[in-house]
C-alpha cells in the first residue's frame, strides 16, 4: 500500500452545553437548556442582550448575559438583526460559547451525542499507507474520542486501544487521547504497516469510497 489518504470530519454536538444552576422553583440544582429566544433591552445608545434558558424540569427561566451595556454602533447590523429575530444560528453560536457560560455557572454539561459530516481531502482512496483523519470540532462536546471512533469505524474500544499499543492507530496524546472528550480540533491516523490485514481491509471498506 502506498500513499496517505486524508479525510476531514466535522463533528457537532446534537445539543449545546447545559449549565447546572440552582432553580428557585425546584429548590435544588437543575440543568438548564437554551430556549432558542433572545431578550434585548436598549437604554439610549446602550444595549443588553441575554440568551433565555429554561430549567429542564419546571421551565423556570434564567437569562444568560451575552452583551452588557454595549454601544449600539459597535454592533454590526447583521448581529442586531439576528438578535432581534432570535436567529437559530446566532443562538447556537452563543449557546456553545463556554467562556460566557463559565462566567455565570460553576458546572456545565456537554452533550455526548454528536453528528459527523465526512469529506475527502486528498490521496488514494483505497491504496493507502496512512489513513489520516482531521477532526474539526467547532463546538465543545462530551463525546470521548474512543467512543466516536468505535461508532464511526465499527470497531470496539478495546480494539482501538490495542491498535494504539501496536502503532496502528496514532493520536496526539497516545492511548490517553482516546479517553479525552472532543473539545477542540485534533487528528488520528491509522498506519497500514502496523495493522492486522483484517483491520486494514475493514477500515478500507468503512472509510474509503470507490469499488473494492
Amino acid at each position: 500500500m502506498t500513499g496517505a489518504f486524508r479525510q476531514i470530519w466535522v463533528i457537532q454536538p446534537t445539543t449545546p452545553p447545559g449549565p447546572l444552576r440552582h432553580c428557585a422553583t425546584c429548590g435544588t440544582t437543575r440543568p438548564f437548556h437554551p430556549s432558542g429566544k433572545v431578550r434585548l433591552n436598549a437604554n439610549g445608545r446602550k444595549l443588553d442582550a441575554w440568551l433565555i434558558y429554561k430549567c429542564t424540569t419546571c421551565d423556570r427561566t434564567w437569562n444568560c448575559p451575552v452583551y452588557e451595556r454595549v454601544t449600539l454602533s459597535d454592533l454590526a447590523s447583521q448581529e442586531l438583526d439576528a438578535m432581534h429575530l432570535s436567529a437559530p444560528a446566532w443562538v447556537w453560536r452563543h449557546a456553545n460559547d463556554l467562556s460566557v457560560l463559565r462566567r455565570h455557572c460553576d458546572r456545565i454539561e456537554t452533550s455526548a451525542e454528536v453528528t459527523v459530516q465526512r469529506s475527502v481531502a486528498d490521496g488514494p482512496s483505497r491504496d493507502w499507507s496512512i489513513l489520516h483523519l482531521d477532526l474539526r470540532v467547532p463546538c465543545p462536546t462530551g463525546c470521548r474520542l474512543d467512543r466516536l471512533l468505535a461508532r464511526e469505524v465499527a470497531l470496539s474500544r478495546a480494539g482501538l486501544r490495542a491498535m494504539v499499543r501496536t502503532g496502528g492507530l496514532r493520536t496526539p496524546k497516545g492511548a490517553k487521547g482516546l479517553r479525552h472528550a472532543l473539545t477542540g480540533d485534533t487528528w488520528v491516523a491509522f498506519v497500514a504497516r502496523d495493522l492486522h490485514r483484517a483491520h486494514r481491509d475493514h477500515l478500507t471498506r468503512v472509510l474509503c469510497p470507490g469499488p473494492a
